[in-house]
């Protein structure tokens, strides 16, 4: 096998690894942790929800209902574990209901 041939990298592999320099895994699944809301709490929450955003490792979602926020405060451990394991890794580590 030529030495080129044992340097040669799958299109994933190339992929994979400009994603992990340039810090777009992270991003991406935190925008995958913003599309997975609905599939967390379910389809009432969801439409009680009016804007679900990630920064910094917190998730940001606000709720229309204040029996709802207060609700989804009490879960909010729950929450965060559910969301990171439909992720496959730890990305959320808070939530904040507005």
């Amino acid at each position: 096998m030529s030495e080129r041939e044992k340097s040669a990298q799958t299109l994933g592999e190339v992929i994979g690894r400009i994603m992990k320099e340039n810090n777009m895994m992270g991003h991406l699944l935190e925008h995958r942790a913003e599309l997975i809301w609905p599939h967390v709490v379910g389809p009432t929450v969801a439409r009680a929800t009016s804007q679900v955003y990630v920064k910094n490792g917190t998730l940001f979602v606000s709720i229309r209902s204040s029996v709802i926020r207060e609700h989804l405060t009490m879960l909010k451990s729950d929450i965060i574990k559910s969301v990171n394991e439909k992720l496959g890794e730890t990305v959320i580590r808070n939530v904040v209901f507005k």
